[in-house]
């Protein structure tokens, strides 16, 4: 939604000249063969509701105040250093967390950056307790590349038998035993070196290729629940073209002969998918949970992919992760291999890239809420269908 205020902000500057946003978009033709979740067109119903909510609810993502951004912190730690030429680590964390922007880091894992600076010679401890640049701090805060806080994609190596495959720019969790698109083909990941950025894989024959779409950042929950509602309705938007009217129609046709207003697990081949009608955090969260069990796990745009497991099978995992209650959320960032993904992330342990994403892409109170109403809407189900 932010990005497409974005855009839309840039038409529209001359005096009396109204700001006009369009959108194009490319769906597949749907066939027999077509994955489920493609046939589902949710390109389209996801600008629907985009477009429904900026229009209508006058909409926007909220921040996400629980954020660490300790990139950004590492960032400002040194910037403040060089500008004083020394500084005490109290007068650090009262400036950047206390009164700053950084209010979500307390003084103890505050020390433990600073620790973990100093154990890569970002930043040195005098005898009176200033702190001052490393030789390797020096080197970074004088280089041009300083004074930007971000940075693209990291780019990770495909690799299978020794062979490179090519490279590819990966911004969300690798977990060994997912899946994988590459080149067109299937592949599943035996190992990821997350230092040397190398993703290890297998060629995968087995069940349908998942279809990933380009995602310009990470999906709020209002969005999923706004294409559940529009799936739902009859009503047709007035901003739509004639083609967009027929591919809404069959999507919402679609929608219904899978029982995606009942039902929130779907069978398909060898492959269950589970549909929880929420954004990027829970969905990650979610993915974790069943990866922690030894699943075979795939995101595949508004569903995940469970692979090798029935209906039944996976209907008692939820029912254990409901019953465990919450999960930990640094146990379960634990098990993303690629957790570092902003500028400075290179310089955190492993304990602080866990606080870092789970703070980011973990959601586990929420997470737990929607699996229990899940396990708790497929109980009635379940025992409706019996009845009939």
């Amino acid at each position: 939604m932010s990005s497409t205020r974005q855009r839309l902000g840039r038409s529209g500057r001359n005096e009396g000249e109204p700001a006009i946003v369009r959108f194009y978009l490319s769906e597949k033709e749907v066939t027999p063969q077509t994955p489920i979740q493609d046939s589902l067109h949710p390109g389209l119903v996801q600008t629907i509701a985009i477009v429904n909510l900026m229009i209508f609810e006058k909409w926007c993502e909220p921040p996400i105040v629980s954020k660490l951004h300790l990139s950004t912190l590492i960032q400002q730690v040194l910037s403040l250093i060089a500008q004083y030429g020394g500084v005490s680590p109290l007068q650090l964390w009262q400036v950047l967390c206390q009164t700053g922007a950084f209010h979500q880091v307390d003084q103890a894992l505050f020390m433990k950056l600073l620790k973990q600076l100093g154990h890569e010679d970002l930043i040195q401890q005098t005898h009176d307790g200033l702190l001052l640049l490393g030789v390797k701090g020096e080197r970074i805060v004088n280089h041009y590349s300083f004074y930007t806080a971000f940075k693209t994609p990291e780019e990770y190596r495909i690799v299978t038998r020794g062979k490179m495959l090519g490279t590819l720019p990966i911004d969300f969790p690798l977990i060994e035993d997912m899946f994988i698109i590459f080149a067109g083909r299937r592949w599943e990941i035996l190992a990821v070196d997350a230092e040397r950025k190398v993703v290890d894989v297998a060629r995968s024959p087995a069940g349908k290729v998942p279809s990933f779409a380009g995602s310009g950042g990470d999906i709020h929950d209002k969005i999923r629940q706004e294409m559940r509602l529009i799936y739902s309705s009859k009503d047709i938007p007035a901003f739509l073209d004639r083609v967009a009217v027929e591919l809404l129609q069959e999507a919402r046709n679609n929608f219904y002969r899978a029982h995606l207003d009942r039902h929130s697990l779907l069978s398909d081949g060898d492959q269950t998918l589970l549909f929880c009608w929420m954004g990027s955090r829970v969905t990650n969260t979610i993915h974790l949970l069943l990866s922690s069990r030894g699943l075979s796990v795939g995101s595949d745009g508004i569903a995940i992919t469970i692979y090798g497991i029935s209906k039944p099978v996976l209907m008692e995992h939820l029912q254990a992760l409901v019953k465990q209650g919450p999960a930990e959320a640094l146990q379960l960032a634990s098990v993303v291999k690629d957790k570092a993904e902003q500028k400075h992330d290179l310089f955190l342990s492993e304990e602080l890239l866990c606080w870092n994403y789970a703070s980011s892409h973990v959601s586990t109170q929420l997470a737990w809420k929607t699996l229990n109403e899940i396990v708790e809407r497929q109980n009635i189900m379940f025992k409706t269908d019996a009845e009939r």
